[in-house]
């Protein structure tokens, strides 16, 4: 799913 890509890099986003 392309919504849970866009999610997942979000997270990894906030992250950083």
């Amino acid at each position: 799913m392309i919504a849970f890509g866009v999610l997942v890099v979000m997270i990894i986003g906030t992250k950083k």
